[in-house]
């Protein structure tokens, strides 16, 4: 089956930072998780899947055509709801609602209102008075509501309180009953990844560092702790990262077996988060 996005040796400089030759490919039918510690290059990978962006080298496809002449038929199929909702604060939802609707010949005014049911969403009041939250809602309504092959969303739980979060969580569980759907989105917030994400995608400094099912990523990964004095050159290798202090060392290795065994170690399963400190940490040299 083809990638629902695909990105092909693509570059991107820009001011303060740069995206270099980054190729991956984000499968159909399923949630990937985008993370990485702020300037990583989150915000521009997805800038660059919508076309607001263009890559100075290098070659991004969604739905396996690159935009060109192609940019209002793919776009017409992906939903976008991004953390800041710039909608006009004086305007109803109503009135928003029917702004957008007016772009999208797919419109389903039916699905639209089981969305705004499901999240109890006033129609008359004003986008202003709305929380955080809510307008998150209203923008995810808003996007599932045109019959979106792709969602991409930017920091969708950014700044919510956990049970908004949970909920979100629920409608994304809610989305993928439909096979035909891809959600993509980026986070902080890891441990919702945890709990919904099959495909882990992580930049940092502008760079791939790994695009892997999230079970079998977390099963490849072990945190090892133990005495300083068990570490030497050698038993260094099987680490990509190590952290010291006075009392021991503790660090994430994909190479456990070649270690396991010594019962002068702690080996546990990491989490994500985990897994981005260490790599943030340092990589294998």
């Amino acid at each position: 089956m083809d990638p629902v996005i695909s990105f092909h040796n693509v570059s991107k400089k820009l001011d303060h930072f740069s995206l270099s030759d980054l190729s991956l490919s984000i499968p159909k039918g399923y949630i990937t998780g985008l993370i990485g510690p702020n300037g990583s290059g989150k915000t521009t990978f997805i800038k660059l899947i919508m076309n607001l962006l263009r890559p100075d080298s290098g070659e991004v496809k969604v739905f396996g055509e690159p935009y060109g002449a192609n940019e209002q038929a793919i776009k017409s199929k992906i939903g976008f709801v991004y953390e800041d909702a710039d909608f006009y604060p004086h305007e109803t939802v109503k009135h928003i609602k029917e702004i957008v609707a007016a772009f999208y010949p797919a419109w389903n005014e039916a699905e639209f209102e089981r969305y705004r049911e499901w999240f109890r969403l006033p129609e008359r009041k004003r986008i202003g008075t709305l929380s955080k939250g809510m307008k998150m809602k209203f923008s995810l309504a808003l996007a599932l509501s045109h019959d979106a092959e792709l969602i991409i969303m930017d920091e969708p739980t950014s700044g919510l309180d956990p049970i908004f979060r949970r909920e979100l969580l629920e409608v994304f569980r809610e989305i993928m009953q439909n096979e035909d759907k891809t959600i993509v989105f980026s986070t902080h917030h890891v441990s919702d990844l945890e709990r919904i994400a099959d495909y882990i995608a992580f930049l940092y400094d502008g760079r791939l560092v790994f695009n892997q099912p999230k079970d079998e990523l977390l099963d490849t990964l072990s945190i090892v702790r133990g005495p300083n004095d068990w570490l030497n050159q050698e038993r260094e290798k099987h680490f990509i990262s190590i952290r010291r202090n006075e009392v021991g060392f503790e660090g994430l290795s994909d190479e456990v077996s070649e270690i396991q065994g010594d019962h002068s170690l702690v080996v546990e399963k990491p989490t994500l988060e985990d897994v981005m400190f260490y790599i943030k940490k340092g990589e294998r040299s």
